[in-house]
């Protein structure tokens, strides 16, 4: 799981699980699970070779789109023209026009503005038969508001610009718009004229909302720090607060008639009732493990980008939701949204289609960790097995690089949306370059190898070892900002640290993806560890008023550190996920100040499973 380095630490007294405890319930009675050949569990048969017939998965990509190395383009968020069968993105790179009435051949027709140069964060096509049909509203969270003719898509142009700082997610209900304000509030506008909104009014007493849904009765407003915030619109231009919902992490929102379905980064995804549409209700929570940053909902189907892939979901039971599958993309998936029988994904460079069939049944083979540092002097580390598709995941067999690293399983079988737990065990002595491989009958990746060493091997050759010192200003500490980088108190040091685990996040708040992963570090990461002892600092070069700014939008409160040279960052860099970023870069420091993770994609699963173990 990941695309990149990431490492676990061992202990001798490690029997904690890092996900949900196994779901074997759909295994059939003469499928349970054998009972173990050995006191520490099932020995597997020494062959790392997957059966012949594999399952097909139920999710397939049906065409893809690379997107023109001429200009950077990071997709962000989605939105359909069904009528004219065009695709509409924003992101790092303006706001991109696509023909997708071949689904299997996607088309890019035109950008805004030509050149590229220029970011927009959110979008809002204007529908078929609307007044301001063939014009599209985007937010950008410094620039504000802005109109474009999107009429012709290879000849865009503004309409009309305004300037409101912190803009978010948008929704529509004839003639108002509403508009999330990352600073606190709900902006209503009049689109009487739709090439020239007019604010009317404002709710305030948020923190940070994100994502907003509207119907005729409501308006929902996703709110990380918060959760789903209700007001009556029964006087459109005048909200009222009805109901909050607490769902910390909550940034992300889609209804149909009956549904809300929530995205609330690490912790998933959430369908909510509204049958009173004032007072909704959560039916059920899926947990994936990953960071869901978009979803999609159709009538009996939703759809959900993680940043690792894209998830299908039956939803024609809403209380008993059914995960069909999971399929990997190449980048990192950041939104998703429907047409037709497909599902169209903003895979950051690029855009792809997919279809599920629900009638396959097919298992996904998942780690909770890419990479194992363990103890030179021995010792036993547990590693969750999940299964995220729908089959029954049948682990085939195990080999090891070394005869002396042992490893056993819980169980050979693995249910539908369950997990297993295998032991790896270590007698002691140097391990530059060890290896498991785990055959299993995955379609997709049938055969899992992790990389297991004693430190200074692996993927990074600094994992393992002591962390480089450092000493830094800090833009803000624990909410107190200096702008000014002038108070000799507002400093960290990285050997001052002992005993507690310190995450480094090197960022650029410039950076697409970063405010998305800081956001869920703060409500994923941060505060459900802090109080244990979990440090995060961010690392940056970015100006002081900048990253203030950022700070107070997404409601962020762990420590941001000034690197105006790149001297800490050049110490730690690594090579980037892709070629279209250079961001996110993340390294954990355990509390004996050693480097036991390395990475530069996020993945909360393995920060969570590796920050438990620093706090026992």
């Amino acid at each position: 799981m990941g695309h990149d380095g990431h490492c676990i630490r061992s202990s001798e007294t490690d029997t904690a699980t890092d996900t949900a405890e196994p779901n074997n319930e759909h295994l059939e009675p003469s499928q349970s699970t054998i009972e173990p050949e050995h006191p520490a569990g099932k020995v597997l048969p020494t062959d790392c070779s997957p059966p012949v017939e594999l399952a097909t998965n139920p999710i397939s990509e049906t065409g893809t789109l690379q997107l023109s190395s001429g200009h950077l383009s990071q997709l962000l968020e989605l939105a359909i023209e069904p009528e004219r069968s065009l695709l509409w993105g924003v992101g790092q790179g303006g706001l991109n026009a696509f023909d997708i009435s071949d689904p299997t051949s996607p088309e890019h027709l035109g950008t805004y503005p030509e050149h590229g140069e220029s970011r927009y964060h959110h979008l809002h096509l204007l529908p078929s038969g609307d007044p301001g049909e063939g014009m599209a509203y985007v937010t950008h969270r410094e620039i504000g508001l802005t109109v474009i003719d999107i009429e012709d898509p290879t000849d865009m142009s503004i309409v009309w610009e305004g300037c409101f700082q912190d803009l978010a997610g948008m929704t529509q209900i004839d003639d108002v718009l509403y508009v999330a304000n990352q600073i606190g509030g709900v902006h209503v506008f009049d689109i009487s004229d739709r090439r020239s909104p007019t604010m009317v009014s404002a709710v305030h007493g948020l923190a940070n909302p994100m994502g907003i849904a509207a119907t005729e009765d409501a308006v929902y407003v996703a709110d990380p720090t918060i959760g789903i915030i209700t007001y009556d619109r029964s006087d459109p231009l005048v909200l009222e607060q009805v109901d909050v919902m607490e769902l910390p992490g909550a940034h992300d929102l889609r209804v149909n008639d009956s549904i809300i379905l929530a995205a609330h980064g690490t912790t998933g995804v959430s369908l909510i009732s509204k049958s009173d549409p004032l007072s909704p209700e959560v039916l059920t929570q899926l947990e994936f493990g990953t960071p869901v940053q978009g979803v999609a909902i159709s009538d009996e189907m939703a759809w959900v980008a993680d940043m690792e892939g894209v998830r299908a979901i039956n939803i024609e039971v809403p209380i008993k939701p059914e995960l069909l599958g999971m399929l990997p993309t190449p980048e990192w998936a950041m939104d998703v949204i429907t047409h037709g029988e497909h599902a169209w994904v903003a895979d950051w460079s690029r855009i792809s289609s997919y279809s599920v069939d629900p009638e396959r049944k097919a298992p996904h083979a998942a780690l909770n960790h890419d990479q194992v540092l363990i103890d030179a002097e021995g010792g036993e580390i547990h590693i969750q097995v999940r299964n995220d598709g729908n089959a029954t995941l049948n682990l085939a067999g195990a080999t090891t690089s070394h005869d002396d690293l042992q490893v056993f399983f819980s169980s050979d079988m693995v249910g539908p949306r369950g997990s297993e737990t295998l032991k790896l065990r270590w007698p002691g002595g140097d391990l530059p370059d060890g290896d498991l491989c785990i055959a299993t009958d995955d379609p997709d990746q049938p055969v899992l190898h992790l990389p297991v060493h004693t430190g200074g091997g692996g993927r990074h050759p600094e994992i393992g070892e002591m962390a480089p010192d450092f000493v830094l200003n800090a833009i803000a500490i624990e909410g107190t900002f200096d702008p000014e980088l002038g108070t000799v108190e507002l400093t960290r040091r990285l050997a001052d640290e002992r005993g507690h685990p310190v995450l480094l996040s090197f960022t650029s708040i410039h950076e697409a993806i970063c405010p998305h992963i800081l956001s869920d570090i703060e409500h994923g990461l941060y505060q459900p560890y802090r109080d244990a002892g979990l440090r995060v600092w961010a690392v940056t070069n970015d100006v002081a008023w900048a990253v203030t700014a950022a700070w107070q939008t997404y409601g962020l409160s762990f420590d941001v550190l000034y690197d105006p040279d790149d001297d800490v960052k050049i110490q730690y860099i690594m090579d980037p996920a892709f070629d279209s970023t250079i961001y996110p870069q993340h390294w954990l420091i355990g509390a004996d100040g050693r480097i036991i993770y390395a990475s530069n994609t996020y993945d909360p699963d393995q920060l969570i499973a590796l920050i438990e173990r620093e706090l026992e």
